[in-house]
């Protein structure tokens, strides 16, 4: 049994392309310009991973040798949409998670997050990712919005200047966890440390998981999305039920 330093709370957090324009706290780009692989796989999430394999609405994929010499390769579940096709058009994601505290070892990393991503025009420059946000049609800005324990408020934005082609749109929407460690070192609990076991039990959650048109008008998303688990006997996540998935795991995991 895992000790957890915080019991579990709730946290809203939503990306939006924003329709209007306001004023905010800009992000600066720093992992953009970080060589550390470490850095640059976490940004990109499990989408640039499989985006040429995943054929089916689940797939399992173990990765080695991705990682940089001191940190092992990550292990993420997540959901993503499509592929990004054409005509996957998409302006916003949000949903409430739950929070929890472990006493992590130097070296452990365990986080829950949302990567919005457009594949640009298959040239490795053109490829846009960031690891949080909300967008607006006019000005380009991908704006974060973050609630604790209450609806969402605006923190800040990623401005369009960053960006090539997700100064338009996303193309794929992905919302997940992973937990790394440095190498010789087990991963850290993912979530509540809990497998989700079918939506039994004390797993760490997404709910009222939605999508947000170019409107600002969100739907919840109702049917399943394609699910990504490196390795499934250590973290799982299930299928997405009335806007909600479960996930986690209890870490130790070593390659």
């Amino acid at each position: 049994m895992h000790r957890l330093s915080l019991l579990r709370r709730a946290i809203s957090l939503c990306f939006f392309y924003h329709a209007l324009q306001t004023r905010g706290v800009r992000f600066f780009h720093t992992i953009q310009e970080e060589n550390d692989s470490l850095a640059k796989d976490l940004v990109h999430g499990p989408a640039k991973q499989i985006r040429k394999t995943l054929k089916s609405n689940s797939t399992e994929v173990i990765t080695s040798g991705q990682g940089s010499s001191l940190w092992d390769d990550p292990y993420f579940v997540a959901h993503l949409t499509h592929s990004g096709g054409p005509n996957d058009n998409y302006y916003g994601l949000h949903a409430t998670m739950d929070v929890y505290g472990h006493e992590l070892k130097h070296g452990q990393l365990s986080s829950t997050t949302f990567w919005i991503n457009h594949a640009g025009d298959g040239k490795k420059s053109s490829y846009n990712a960031i690891q949080v946000g909300w967008h607006d049609k006019k000005s380009g800005d991908w704006w974060v919005y973050y609630g604790f324990n209450k609806s969402p408020t605006g923190v800040g934005y990623f401005p369009r200047s960053l960006f090539s082609y997700l100064a338009e749109k996303a193309d794929i929407m992905q919302f997940g966890a992973f937990v790394q460690a440095k190498k010789a070192l087990p991963t850290p609990p993912m979530g509540s440390g809990a497998l989700p076991n079918g939506g039994k039990g004390r797993a760490a959650s997404f709910t009222d998981i939605r999508f947000i048109d170019q409107d600002g008008n969100s739907s919840p998303i109702k049917e399943d999305l394609p699910m990504f688990v490196t390795d499934r006997k250590c973290h799982a996540i299930t299928h997405i039920d009335h806007a909600a998935c479960f996930y986690g795991g209890p870490g130790g995991c070593m390659r």
